[in-house]
């Protein structure tokens, strides 16, 4: 393993040696050169401020790729990165990662071969290696009954080099894939085994599941009706093997159904099915938690799981640090049907962050429920973090060396939809689905049905109609039952007037027994006013009936807008909201509280050198103990200097909220040197109290 004996911008003499040859080994290769380029960047940053040590951040990266055609039917491509950073305080951090990848292709088949390795040498921790290797083939023939096959097969082995070694684990995947054509219905089949190995811990997971789909669709007179149904089974067996003699065992609970979203409330009400965060694509964003935007992300289980660990994997195309997850805070809710009332289960947990995997780790408190959801309360400053995917498991420590579990989970799910044409203006639509689950004794089945009419009546009028019914079975637990009801109707009475109304009734059971009913009544209007002068106005009323408690809880919300151009040079926008909240309980006094906020924002480009930004905001309300002040400030930019070679800019804010007024004011510097060799240098200086100041420079060049 490379040492880590550092100083800023020093390689070691192994490193090094590495390095070149491996550069060496590529540009070596007969043909090779049909496509190879690099990149290197240095930087230098520095800070400091009022009452503050002087720090300074030093970092180098070298990257190079190359792509060769190395027959028609044959390319080779790869590339290799090497990083090292240096801070003050923070210590020194270096790693390599090359990787290369092998494509063949012809009329019969598909197949690459593609191997990575990342070595990382921090100077505060243990010495990381992450070696993995890919095999996969594809049928290329397009024959009309002949199936189309996949099969994949790969190993991933981390180590580090703490004494005694605290990560060994070791990963093999395998799938197989077959999918056929039959003119009437499509057919598939998928089986997966993934092993994962903890050589301290001394035990393995073993996960296989079996996937078998059918689908059909079919048209009936000139497609006025059109009919798909979908059927799939699936069995996973999970397998878990201890032989060591103790140590932390970690079980990967299986979800049924992920959701997200930002409801009006975080105790009630269900979320918006989000499969992308359960479909074991971990390139693909499916959430972005936006700063001061209080993020849901809901997990449903088939049964009620045992869960104490979730993980939230990263897009690693995203770039964020141990700072900006060190930033978050989850809290934890449970529901019993997940479409009704949640309780807070744990509040402002704090996660961890694992770069190496691109994934946040929160550990919660022990939970057995059907539905879980984390609501994020806390987040950075800036950073957009996006989530491509969540898992949850449970892990404990055992002391049996020798322990073997096995766990079998089998699932039917059934899905028709009907599309009806009844008139050329009355488009009907129908949705059944049925999913059945059975996990060793426990059994649960889902059905829902869902129905919607359009009536495409008139541009003053289109009414919808839609009722849907969920009812779900456990084992050992009565029938959970949703129902609602629903009409709203779309207006556009004048060419510049649109008008959306609509009522919703949602009632929700166990067993026999009312659980609650939810009313919610809306209103939006939309006009332009004038030419150059566009408002709306938004109406919301929320009623929630707890028969449990037998409690009443209202909200009205209300917001108006307008959005005027004031000149080709000049737009404003004022917005005026207004919330009233109210809760009757028995035994308890009635409670109600009002809010009332204003902004008014008015944006001016005098030239194309200069843009400014004033605004200004307050809130009235009845929970305040004293007055709010008017927040208010300005922000703006100045191009300075602008070519074909160099830019210069710079910027100013000043900020008035309740706290003490904020100054700033930066300044960017970017230089093109030639074709090959770019200059960039950007600062700030805070001239509020407590002064701050940051400065940083990058060389970058490419070839």
């Amino acid at each position: 393993m490379m040492t880590a004996t550092f100083s800023p911008f020093s390689i070691s003499r192994t490193q090094a040696a590495l390095f070149v040859f491996g550069m060496s080994s590529i540009t070596a290769i007969p043909a090779v050169a049909n496509s190879l380029a690099g990149t290197a960047s240095f930087n230098h940053g520095i800070s400091g401020g009022q009452e503050r040590d002087t720090l300074q951040r030093l970092a180098q990266r070298y990257a190079t790729s190359f792509n060769s055609e190395l027959t028609s039917a044959m390319q080779l491509n790869g590339n290799a990165n090497y990083n090292k950073s240096w801070g003050e305080r923070a210590g020194a951090n270096e790693s390599m990662s090359p990787s290369a990848n092998l494509n063949v292709q012809n009329d019969i088949f598909f197949a690459t071969l593609s191997g990575m390795a990342i070595s990382q040498v921090p100077t505060e921790s243990p010495n990381t290696d992450n070696k993995a290797w890919q095999a996969s083939w594809a049928s290329a023939w397009r024959k009309q009954y002949w199936p189309d096959l996949r099969i994949n097969y790969g190993q991933n082995v981390s180590t580090n080099n703490a004494q005694p070694r605290s990560k060994d684990t070791a990963q093999t995947n395998m799938a197989f894939n077959a999918a056929m054509d039959l003119l009437v219905a499509n057919i598939s089949y998928s089986y997966n085994n993934n092993s994962n190995r903890d050589n301290i811990n001394r035990y393995e997971t073993i996960t296989t599941n079996h996937l078998a789909a059918i689908n059909t669709t079919r048209t009936f007179w000139d497609e006025r009706l059109a009919v798909n149904f979908t059927h799939r089974y699936s069995e996973t067996i999970g397998e878990l093997i201890h032989d060591g003699t103790g140590g932390t065992v970690e079980d990967a609970n299986q979800i049924a159904q992920t959701t997200a979203g930002v409801p009006a409330s975080v105790t009630f009400g269900a979320l918006d099915p989000m499969p992308a965060l359960m479909d074991n694509d971990l390139q693909t964003t499916g959430v972005d938690i936006h700063p001061d935007s209080a993020m849901n992300i809901g997990m449903k289980f088939n049964f009620n799981r045992l869960v104490n660990r979730i993980y939230l994997y990263v897009n690693p195309e995203t770039t964020i640090n141990a700072a900006d997850v060190g930033a978050l805070r989850f809290s934890l809710y449970t529901s019993i049907d997940g479409s009704t009332f949640w309780s807070q289960v744990a509040a402002n947990l704090a996660p961890a962050y694992d770069a190496a995997n691109h994934r946040i780790i929160l550990d919660i408190p022990a939970t057995e429920e059907n539905n879980l959801k984390l609501v994020t309360t806390a987040w950075p400053a800036i950073t957009v973090i996006s989530l491509t995917e969540v898992q949850a498991s449970y892990r404990y420590d055992t002391a049996t060396a020798g322990a073997r579990r096995q766990q079998k989970q089998t699932n039917h799910q059934s899905n028709l939809n009907l599309q009806a044409l009844l008139a050329d203006n009355l488009p009907f639509a129908y949705n059944m689905s049925l999913g059945k689950n059975t996990n060793g004794d426990l059994k649960s089945s889902t059905l829902n049905q869902t129905a919607n009419l359009k009536w495409n009546l008139h541009r003053y009028c289109r009414p919808n109609f839609s009722v849907s019914e969920t009812k779900s079975q456990n084992t050992n637990a009565p029938t959970a039952m949703n129902r609602s009801y629903s009409i709203n109707a779309t207006s556009a009475l004048l060419p510049s007037l649109d008008i959306d109304f609509g009522f919703t009734q949602s009632d929700s059971f166990s067993g026999d027994t009312p659980i609650a009913t939810n009313q919610n009544y809306t209103l939006s209007l939309s006009a332009i006013l004038y030419p150059d002068l566009n408002g709306s106005f938004d109406l919301n009323h929320t009623q929630t009936h707890d028969k449990q408690r037998d409690s009443l809880s209202s909200t009205w919300n209300a917001s108006a807008n307008l959005t005027s151009r004031l000149s080709s040079k000049m737009t404003t926008n004022i917005r005026l909201t207004h919330n009233i909240s109210s809760t009757e309980a028995p035994n308890t006094a009635p409670s109600s509280s009002s809010a009332t906020d204003a902004v008014i924002n008015l944006n001016i480009r005098p030239s194309d050198i200069l843009s400014l930004r004033l605004y200004a905001s307050k809130v009235w309300s009845d929970s305040q103990t004293e007055e709010a002040p008017i927040n208010h400030g300005v922000d703006g930019t100045l191009a300075l200097l602008s070519t074909e070679k160099t830019q210069l800019s710079t910027g100013f804010s000043y900020t008035k909220a309740d706290q003490a007024p904020q100054e700033r004011v930066t300044a960017t510097w970017s230089w093109t040197l030639s074709r090959y060799l770019s200059w960039q240098t950007n600062g700030s200086y805070t001239i509020s109290e407590p002064k701050l100041w940051n400065l940083n420079s990058q060389l970058a060049t490419k070839f």
